[in-house]
């Protein structure tokens, strides 16, 4: 990568010749702008040390007029984080300029086809007043919606899949027991009474064949019940159907939600006794949870 070039901002009138300079030259460099005091503002405040960036990022927004003079429209905003005396603490060093400042100076690079890299000031080269923070937030939502699809379309599929499984053995067995049927009317025995056995027998076929409809019905039932009631921040991973227990896995990031569905199963499921075992926070993303559901006969 090819090191950074850092030029000292002056006036808006200048930096058309200076981009037609940077263009003649064919500057690959990133380029770093420098603004002076006089384009900036600055203000320095203590916060707890367990805020988030968002958290940050919300509350200067919400105190722009107070800390800059100016509402949050008029203002891009940024700021680094230092330790403070108090382990508890954290100093906040935000940095604000005019919005129309900035967007002008955005749309000369644009017009131009160069590369800015970043908007700072002297001495605080972390400081970005380029929205950086909010496209990296969108995107961030973009991934994590991407991912909810995913999960989304998957669980459709294993469903279809479930439920042609469930219609293909249905059919099969009733053909079967229609070719049984036809069998036995064809069938003469000689000697019934010598023959009892196996006529219990063959009756008993017709018994296990509603046996097992009345058992494919009430696991399409279940499965209905299941899938009808996700709602869109809850993903399923895993199920697991025995004939005394459902087992649930799933992933989402909203507990209301989680408890929400495991009440709906409670109402909705034949088997009453559902029970939420488990949740706990994703390893690598702290705002994903994942749970795990335990439904008895």
């Amino acid at each position: 990568m090819n090191p950074p070039l850092t030029i000292d901002f002056e006036s808006i009138d200048k930096l058309p010749g200076l981009l037609q300079q940077l263009k003649f030259n064919n500057q690959k460099n990133p380029i770093y702008i420098i603004l002076p005091t006089e384009h900036t503002m600055t203000h320095v405040f203590i916060v707890d040390a367990n805020l988030t960036d968002l958290e940050i990022i919300l509350f200067l927004k919400s105190h722009s007029e107070k800390f800059f003079g100016h509402p949050l429209n008029k203002l891009s905003l940024d700021y680094k984080t230092e330790s403070a005396s108090d382990t508890s603490k954290q100093r906040i060093t935000a940095v604000a300029a005019h919005v129309s400042l900035i967007q002008t100076i955005q749309v000369y690079f644009d017009k131009e086809k160069i590369m800015l890299h970043s908007i700072s000031i002297k001495h605080e080269t972390t400081i970005n007043l380029l929205p950086w923070r909010e496209i990296q937030r969108k995107q961030h939502i973009q991934r994590r919606n991407k991912r909810f699809i995913l999960y989304g379309l998957t669980m459709i599929v294993m469903l279809f899949f479930i439920k042609y499984f469930l219609i293909n053995e249905t059919k099969e067995i009733n053909d079967t027991t229609h070719s049984i049927k036809q069998k036995n009317k064809n069938m003469i025995i000689p000697n019934a009474k010598n023959h009892i056995a196996l006529l219990k027998k063959l009756q008993s076929v017709d018994s296990k064949k509603l046996a097992a409809v009345k058992k494919n019905k009430s696991s399409l039932a279940l499965l209905s019940a299941i899938a009808n009631n996700i709602s869109d921040n809850i993903t399923l991973n895993s199920l697991t159907l025995t004939k005394k227990e459902i087992k649930l896995t799933g992933v989402s990031n909203q507990l209301s939600d989680i408890h929400q569905y495991n009440a709906i199963l409670q109402k909705n499921l034949p088997w009453k006794n559902s029970q939420l075992i488990e949740v706990h926070n994703d390893d690598q993303k702290l705002s994903l949870m994942h749970f795990t559901i335990e439904a008895t006969s």
